[in-house]
């Protein structure tokens, strides 16, 4: 298929994460560029792929910094539709995968980092389904992987992970 094709298929199966290099996200509209780059979607699959993973408010610039201050971590970013948080974040230091710690994380800005219990709600009903998606697609967790819930601001989480915040936008 030719790069941009105009129709209208449907996305026959939304991915539920999409595990973030840098260069997905060293700039505004690197991610809208990433899935450009795919020439078997059409223009509005691309689209409707783009909403879903797209970055609202501090998160772009929060994935941009823990991407890029952390590389012993991988970030994933979670289907905005799928109720499995913002994104989902895993140590890959550890060798053995059942020993990396994994971290869901709802992000709300002006909060303080919490655990996330009854706060993030509905918005992480489905965790489960990203972390079989992981497992299935990279294998680095286990299927059924403890996990903990961290609900906060883009500063704030960052802080948590001794990541710097200097890229974050000020106001």
């Amino acid at each position: 298929m030719v790069k941009g094709k105009v129709g209208r298929r449907k996305v026959k199966r939304a991915p539920v994460v999409l595990l973030l290099h840098g260069h997905m996200v060293d700039h505004p509209e690197a991610l809208l560029h990433w899935f450009q780059q795919d020439q078997e979607k059409t223009r509005h699959q691309i689209r409707y792929l783009y909403s879903l993973f797209a970055f609202k408010s501090e998160e772009g610039s929060f994935a941009r910094d823990l991407v890029l201050g952390k590389p012993n971590f991988w970030v994933f970013r979670c289907n905005q539709k799928a109720f499995c948080g913002d994104f989902l974040v895993i140590d890959m230091s550890p060798p053995k995968v059942a020993d990396r710690p994994v971290w869901l994380l709802d992000l709300k800005e002006g909060c303080p980092v919490s655990d996330g219990a009854g706060s993030a709600g509905a918005q992480m009903i489905h965790a489960d389904r990203a972390l079989a998606a992981i497992y299935a697609e990279h294998g680095a967790v286990e299927p059924n992987q403890p996990f903990e819930k961290r609900v906060g601001s883009a500063a704030a989480l960052l802080e948590f992970f001794g990541c710097p915040v200097a890229t974050l936008p000020s106001g």
